[in-house]
This record gives C-alpha cells, structure tokens and sequence, in this order.
C-alpha cells in the first residue's frame, strides 16, 4: 500500500517535528502494511510555506536514516496545497509539488466557511492540465451543512480523498460524513492524513478492514491498493459522475383517476 497524504516529513508544518518522530512513523506505517507515501506537507500561504528545497532535504535525511538502519521504504514528494487566487499560478510556476511529480495535485479547503469560487477553480487547475485530488473532504464544514456544495465540487472534475481517522469514531459528523461520501461512491482516494506517531498516525488497520467490510474486495482494492499506485505512475482513476435524480412520478390508483375524471365531468 501507499499512503497518498502524510505529514512525515520532519521541521515543516505541524507534522513529524524531529528525525526521530519521521522515523517512527514509517516504522508504523511498515507495522500497518505500508510500503511507501507520497509526503505531503502543507503549502498555506501566511502559515506553512517550506520551500522545495527544504522539502527534498527534510525527505533526504529520512531515507539516509533509514538506509542506515537498512529499512526499505519509498518517500515520494507532494503537497497539500490550501486552495486560493494563487493555486494555479503556483502550478503553473512549479512553485509546488504535484503528487509523485503526476498530473494529480492534493488540495485541501479552509475548515470553515465555504469558497464560493472553489467550482470554477477546480475546473481551471484542469485546464492547466492537473487533476485536482481534495483532501479529507468528511471534515470540512461546508460537507456537514451543505453537502449540495460538495457534489458540485466533485461535477467539477475533482477527485475525493477521506481520512481513514474520520472512521474511528462511530459518534462524530467526520464519520457520518465519510459514509455518506462512500455510500455514494464519491470516494476515489483514502489517506492516513499522519501527523505524528501518535496524533492521526498510521495505525488504521481496523479502518481499513472496516471499508473492505462495507464496500467489498472489488472497491478496496481499486481505491486502496490501485489507486495510489495509478498516482505514482501518473495513470488514469475512474471516478463515478454524479447523475441528478429524476424525480419519481406518483403513480395514481384506478379508483382515484374514475373519481377525478367524475369530478372534472359535473
């Protein structure tokens, strides 16, 4: 398996801090049946901005570390880009990493409120030739209040990512949000989302045993194990459209229609 989102790269973001705690977290991730992730750290203008150079050097030190230790994992780069005016040129600039130098970018919302202009945006970094991957859709409170906003955000062209987390808790709106997602097939990527060993870390066996339950071998191991690999590869994902629904004609009792028609008749 690779995870598609993944804050193990140490000293930029509100990820892994130290080299000690990335090399935690890949040791979990090879626990939980990972091979490999495409690192993700957040790109957020007036928040989180590392370069790319610190980017390829923060991975650098991780894979020397774990070539010392003669562990076998795959690190590829990427970012989780916050969705603004500036996205596409920051594409466009290469001032960003797409996932695994694909044609697919991980971008992610603001938690709260909603961006009115996000459907056009969506389809303009499709334009520009990428294919838009939005991250932890479950969380965002535009999913949770209108959920209308979010099905034209996936018409627009992007593909969803849910974060495994979301299905630990049975209680929360993250997990009835996700099922929602799931139960109507707009679900085309899942991620750990890792931020530490411990805090949304990779340990997501029961989650993912969880989807193959509900959604069956065939999905699992499209969305789980394909897709990722299709990223990697720079390889085409199916996605489901989204029909609107006709709305269902009442079909009328024969006894109503004689009493209509006697009624129209007087």
């Amino acid at each position: 398996m690779i995870d598609i989102h993944t804050h193990v790269l140490f000293g930029l973001d509100d990820g892994a801090q130290t080299l000690d705690e990335s090399i935690a977290i890949v040791q979990k991730y090879i626990e939980n049946g990972y091979k490999g992730v495409v690192a993700t750290p957040h790109h957020y203008n007036g928040k989180y901005l590392p370069s790319k150079k610190e980017i390829i050097e923060s991975r650098q030190s991780i894979l020397n570390e774990l070539k010392n230790r003669s562990i076998d994992f795959e690190i590829y780069l990427g970012n989780e880009i916050f969705l603004d005016e500036n996205t596409i040129h920051e594409l466009e600039n290469q001032e960003v990493f797409t996932l695994a130098d694909s044609k697919y970018v991980l971008i992610e919302f603001p938690f709260l409120g909603k961006v009115n202009y996000a459907p056009s945006l969506i389809y303009q970094i499709q334009l520009s030739g990428y294919i838009p991957v939005l991250a932890h859709v479950e969380r965002y409170q535009v999913t949770k209040e209108e959920f209308d906003f979010i099905e034209k955000i996936y018409k627009a062209g992007a593909l969803f990512q849910i974060n495994l987390s979301s299905l630990k808790n049975e209680t929360s709106q993250e997990y009835e949000m996700a099922n929602k997602l799931l139960d109507k097939d707009m679900v085309q990527l899942v991620g750990t989302d890792t931020h530490s060993p411990e805090r949304r870390n990779p340990d997501v066996k029961k989650e993912l045993d969880y989807l193959r339950n509900k959604m069956g071998e065939n999905w699992y191991n499209e969305v789980v194990i394909e897709n990722p690999q299709k990223i990697i590869h720079d390889e085409f994902i199916r996605r489901t459209e989204l029909v609107d629904e006709i709305p269902k004609i009442k079909k009328e009792s024969f006894w109503k229609k004689i009493l209509r028609r006697n009624k129209n008749e007087k």
